[in-house]
C-alpha cells in the first residue's frame, strides 16, 4: 500500500504544479537552431525490502546500478505541453546489480519516461518523473537452482519507476541531480511466483544539456499560454478487459474477462477524474468450482464473478493517457482476497470520428492487491 500512496502523492504534486503560472510570453514560432536534447548519467543505490510475509529470500546486501538517459524538452508547440507546464519526454537504459546477487541476479531495462517540473529557477529545479518499460532479470525462480527466489518467476518483467528530485545548475551546460526513486519489477502474475522486487534508492546524476540553458530560461522561447477549451467536460467510456494470470508455479495460464463502464470529468485540459463500475469473470475460479463440484447446485458462473466500484485519475499526454485507478469489491463470491485493488496503466486514444466525436482506444493495466501484482490486462473500448 505504501507504493500506491507514494504514487498518489506524486500525482497530486504533479497536478498541483500544473496550476502554477507558466511562461505566458513567447514568439509565435519556436526557435529551431537550439538543441532541445539533454543527456543524463545516473548512479543509484538502495536495498530491496521484503514487502510481503511470503517473501522468502533474505536480503542482506545493497543494490546499485546506473541509468543512461536522453530526454527532449518541450516548449509548447502542442496544447498538452503548455497545459502540463512544458514537460520533458525521454528514454532510459537502466542496469541494476541487485544485492544478494546469487538469488536476485542483475537487471537490464528500457524505460520511457515523462518528467514534470514542479518549479524552476536559474539556480535549482524541483521535478517529478514517471516511467514504465520492460526489464530483463538474469535470476528467476527455479526449483533446483534458485528455489528461494519466490519473488520473480520469469526473465522478462515490467519495470515501473517513480522519482522526485532537485536539479542543481552547476554551469550553463551541466546539472547535478539529487533524487529519491522507487523502482518496481514484476511480471504482473503472468508466471508464478510473482511477489515482485521493490527497490527504493537514492540517486546522484549528472546532466549534460548543450545549448539548452539559455533556451530554457528565456521566456521568449516559449509558445504563448492560452485558456484552453476542453472538447468535452464529460466523457463516458465502455471498456472490455482481458487479463492473463498464472495461478500456479509454471502452471497453465487462465484468462480473466471484465467489462467496465466509467464516467470521466475533465478538471483541466489534460487532467481527468474518473469513477466507474466493473464486473469480472475468472476462468480459473469457474473451472476450479466445476471440476471439484463445489456448490454444484448453485450458479457457478456467478460464483466466479466479482463486482467493483472504482475511482481514479488520468493525465493526458496528447493521445496517451496515464491513469491510476483504485477500486473496492462490492461482491466477490470466489476466492476471498484483499478488499481493495489498484490499476496503474497506459491508454492510447485513436482519432475521433462521427458527429459525437467517438474515440476508440487500446491500452494496458496492471491489477494489484497492495504490493503484489495480480495480473496484467489489455483493454480496449470507446469513449463518447
Amino acid at each position: 500500500m505504501k507504493s500506491f500512496l507514494y504514487y498518489t502523492l506524486l500525482i497530486i504534486i504533479v497536478n498541483f504544479s500544473l496550476q502554477n503560472k507558466i511562461y505566458s510570453q513567447g514568439k509565435k514560432n519556436l526557435p529551431i537552431k537550439d538543441n532541445k536534447i539533454s543527456f543524463e548519467l545516473n548512479i543509484y543505490s538502495g536495498k530491496i525490502f521484503k514487502h510481503n510475509t511470503k517473501f522468502n529470500p533474505t536480503v542482506t546486501e545493497y543494490s546499485f546500478g546506473y541509468e543512461l538517459s536522453a530526454s527532449y524538452k518541450t516548449f509548447g508547440n502542442k496544447n498538452w505541453h503548455r497545459a502540463l507546464n512544458y514537460p520533458e519526454i525521454g528514454i532510459s537504459y537502466v542496469q541494476t546489480h541487485f544485492g544478494d546477487n546469487k538469488v536476485f541476479g542483475n537487471s537490464f531495462g528500457l524505460l520511457p519516461f515523462v518528467k514534470f517540473n514542479i518549479f524552476r529557477t536559474k539556480y535549482i529545479d524541483f521535478h517529478a518523473r514517471l516511467g514504465a518499460g520492460v526489464g530483463y532479470i538474469t535470476k528467476s525462480f527455479h526449483p533446483d537452482t534458485n528455489p528461494t527466489n519466490n519473488v520473480i518467476g520469469s526473465k522478462f518483467n515490467s519495470l515501473v519507476q517513480y522519482k522526485m528530485g532537485l536539479n542543481l545548475h552547476i554551469s550553463k551546460e551541466i546539472d547535478v541531480i539529487l533524487e529519491s526513486a522507487f523502482t518496481h519489477y514484476s511480471n504482473s502474475g503472468v508466471q508464478q511466483p510473482n511477489l515482485g522486487i521493490n527497490l527504493p534508492s537514492l540517486n546522484l546524476a549528472v546532466v549534460y544539456k548543450p545549448g539548452l540553458f539559455e533556451t530554457i530560461y528565456n521566456k521568449e522561447n516559449y509558445r504563448k499560454s492560452k485558456t484552453y477549451n476542453v472538447r468535452r467536460k464529460n466523457e463516458y467510456v465502455f471498456k472490455f478487459n482481458l487479463g492473463i494470470k498464472d495461478r500456479e508455479i509454471w502452471g497453465a495460464k487462465f484468462p480473466i474477462y471484465s467489462l467496465a463502464f466509467q464516467y470521466g470529468r475533465f478538471i483541466a485540459y489534460a487532467n481527468k477524474l474518473i469513477v466507474g463500475t466493473t464486473v469480472a469473470f475468472d476462468q480459473y475460479e469457474y473451472d476450479f468450482f466445476r471440476e471439484r463440484e463445489i456448490d454444484a447446485d448453485k450458479n457457478q458462473v456467478a460464483k466466479a464473478m466479482d463486482f467493483s466500484l472504482y475511482g481514479g485519475y488520468e493525465m493526458m499526454l496528447g493521445n496517451v493517457g496515464i491513469n491510476f485507478l483504485v477500486g473496492a469489491y462490492l461482491i466477490d463470491n470466489g476466492f476471498k482476497g484483499a478488499p481493495l485493488w489498484a490499476k496503474p496503466g497506459i491508454t492510447y486514444y485513436f482519432m475521433e470520428f462521427g458527429k459525437a466525436k467517438h474515440r476508440p482506444f487500446i491500452g494496458v493495466n496492471i491489477k494489484t492487491h497492495y504490493f503484489v501484482a495480480q495480473y496484467v490486462e489489455v483493454h480496449t473500448g470507446i469513449a463518447f
